[in-house]
């Protein structure tokens, strides 16, 4: 019997692609690549906006970041906040930030309807493609424990108890 010969590049590369590292990076890359392209033009209209108004070349370059920044930062935290005020904070600043990366890219258009409408479109493209990648997978299902055939649980366990709290001196 011969010797197996070593897998090739290419076996190798379609084993990765096949595997759950794969399947993540091509399924992100381009989502990831259209923010990219919706990030860099959102800069660009952004930072025109403020040196139009005085702003000054340090101020107008790192404006825009914080800008688009905040969007980025508050979808990844409105579904890990962990009390009801954090996720309150993190909706704010996701809407706040969705309307200033707006407001900057319309007041940077053309007066003209089409000129809006492209105008608007890059800070369209981020809100949805961080929507895609932050929410498009679906998650997988836990499990239950499988339970004995006949086995019954008692309705004490089944219902949740109250604990009442006493009051320290």
């Amino acid at each position: 019997m011969a010797p197996r010969r070593p897998p090739t590049r290419w076996q190798k590369f379609r084993r990765w692609l096949r595997s759950e590292r794969g399947k993540a990076f091509t399924h992100q890359s381009p989502a990831l690549l259209v923010a990219g392209v919706a990030l860099y033009v959102s800069y660009w209209h952004i930072r025109h906006v403020l040196l139009e108004h005085g702003y000054d070349q340090v101020s107008a370059a790192i404006t825009p970041l914080s800008v688009d920044g905040l969007v980025i930062v508050a979808a990844r935290y409105i579904t890990r906040a962990r009390t009801p005020l954090a996720k309150a904070f993190a909706m704010a600043g996701f809407g706040a930030g969705v309307l200033a990366t707006l407001a900057g890219n319309v007041l940077a258009a053309e007066p003209t309807t089409v000129g809006y409408a492209v105008a608007v479109w890059p800070a369209v493209a981020v809100v949805l493609t961080g929507a895609v990648l932050h929410w498009g997978e679906a998650k997988p299902k836990r499990k239950r424990a499988a339970q004995p055939a006949g086995a019954t649980v008692p309705a004490e366990s089944r219902r949740r108890v109250r604990v009442a709290r006493t009051a320290s001196a």
